[in-house]
């Protein structure tokens, strides 16, 4: 420590404790309008795409018949990104001895990269070739050349995420307020003047990381649909290269580890919650004792195993050059408390004092100390409980100073 602190100064300077600083309150307006905005954008989108989606799958069952091509080419979308092309197309056919005429090409709208695939297209197609081509038996007004699904309706169903990432999240908010009850500690002590400063509130919440890890999902696989669908394109056109190729893979194999972890999280808000509880003061004071107190209630499933660890980090930010790099040392690790115990994991107490020399909370411009406390919970066959909760520890009281009884 002395390396970045020294030992000055430690009792006698005006120094930010690290956890001492405002929290956020609960963000359920927020929560829920993303979920809300999530859900409408979804809807929106599958209103869209829908129409088409459901053709597309009963054009299956329409009849064949005759096409005349009365024109076709290949239309040049540009923009600021580079250009996308498109196949139109003309025609015309008879159903019971009436001529009918229609432009649809497949159900696909709008347009892609790759030149070379829709003109081999218009080339199998040129004006004035009788081709095969659908059309609906209800309704002779609808025909379609390219009829099904294939690849590029992948695309499509990116609405549907958006409509399950909104109900998702409604869920894990409505779960999670309700995990997060403030009575699990009500019957360990009586009411203090300190009321609920006592309880540690940890830094990221079971709806926090599973809210965290379904957007990266979300937006990764965004991502990586569109690197695919490129890639898919080139590949069709024989024209792929190695390096689109393999990032296309790198990303689909990322996109798939996040996905499987985000119905892993979710199982994590149906875990049991510890309620955890430092005493006197709420903080810890250098040279006096505290008493860290817990209850592990609820949820599915049974914490085998609870372990309770004291860490100290230290952080130091600098510059190199143009460039800033933050160093991290943890120079305590205190296990608290390890236990397969049933009673003493649902319901406990353990006794922690630091002594009058080590670091206190700091938080400088370039130089932090950091205390919190780690609560493992293992879960046999279920996402363990983990919890990270961030702790002040106030520098040792100068003569005549009064603590709290």
């Amino acid at each position: 420590m002395a390396s970045l602190f020294g030992r000055s100064g430690a009792a006698g300077r005006t120094t930010t404790p690290i956890s001492s600083r405002p929290r956020a309150g609960r963000a359920g307006c927020a929560v829920g309008c993303l979920s809300l905005f999530f859900f409408l954008g979804g809807l929106v989108g599958l209103w869209f795409l829908g129409r088409n989606f459901l053709h597309a799958a009963s054009s299956r069952a329409w009849n064949q018949t005759s096409c005349t091509v009365l024109q076709s080419e290949v239309v040049t979308h540009s923009s600021g990104d580079g250009s996308t092309y498109s196949v139109r197309v003309h025609y015309r056919y008879q159903v019971a001895g009436q001529d009918y005429e229609s432009s649809r090409y497949s159900f696909v709208s709008g347009s892609s990269s790759g030149r070379a695939a829709k003109q081999r297209a218009v080339d199998a197609m040129p004006a004035g070739a009788v081709i095969p081509c659908w059309v609906d038996p209800d309704d002779p007004k609808e025909a379609v050349i390219r009829r099904g699904l294939w690849v590029p309706f992948l695309l499509m169903l990116l609405p549907l995420v958006f409509v399950v990432v909104g109900v998702a999240i409604f869920v894990a908010s409505r779960r999670s307020t309700a995990s997060e009850a403030p009575s699990s500690l009500a019957t360990l002590t009586a009411p203090t003047a300190l009321g609920n400063n006592l309880n540690l509130t940890p830094e990221i919440t079971p709806r926090g990381k599973f809210l965290g890890l379904l957007t990266a999902a979300v937006i990764w696989n965004g991502i990586t649909a569109f690197l695919v669908g490129k890639a898919w394109s080139d590949y069709r056109e024989g024209a792929l290269e190695g390096g689109l190729g393999v990032i296309a893979t790198v990303f689909s194999l990322v996109g798939a580890a996040l996905l499987l972890g985000v119905p892993y999280q979710f199982l994590a808000l149906w875990n049991p919650r510890p309620s955890v509880r430092l005493e006197p003061e709420g903080r810890l004071v250098l040279g006096e004792k505290a008493r860290l107190r817990w209850r592990i209630v609820g949820g599915i499933g049974k914490v085998a195993r609870l372990r309770l660890t004291l860490i100290g980090e230290e952080v130091a930010t600098y510059r190199r050059g143009t460039s800033s790099y933050t160093d991290r040392e943890v120079f305590e690790r205190r296990v608290l408390l390890e236990t397969t115990d049933s009673q003493q994991i649902q319901l406990g107490e353990v006794a922690i004092e630091l002594p009058n020399d080590a670091m206190h909370s700091l938080d400088a411009p370039n130089n932090k100390i950091v205390w919190k406390l780690e609560l493992h919970g293992e879960i046999s066959r279920r996402p363990d409980v983990f919890d990270t909760y961030p702790l002040t520890v106030a520098p040792a009281r100068r003569s005549g100073e009064g603590g709290i009884a």
